[in-house]
């Protein structure tokens, strides 16, 4: 990760990432605010699959995609059940 952030010179950025990631996490763990840890997490995972896409000619891009998923899919499997 850190290789990527310099390669791309988002080096700066890169705590900031780190804690916003720490925050979804935590918000995802909580039961009532699941869907906003879900959707923060799926909102950084977004862009790094812009900037993958962008400015690393789609390397690697299908790993925040499926992270992503992975944090709506803990939110749904917890908060939803089939009746």
């Amino acid at each position: 990760m850190i290789t990527n952030f310099t390669s791309m010179n988002l080096l700066p950025y890169l705590a900031l990432v780190g804690v916003m990631e720490v925050i979804g996490v935590g918000l995802l763990i909580v039961p009532k605010t699941s869907k906003y840890g879900a959707l923060l997490l799926s909102s950084i995972m977004s862009g790094a699959v812009a900037l993958h896409l962008s400015l690393m000619g789609g390397a690697n891009f299908i790993v925040p995609v499926m992270l992503g998923l992975f944090a709506w899919a803990g939110h749904c499997l917890r908060n939803y059940t089939v009746k």
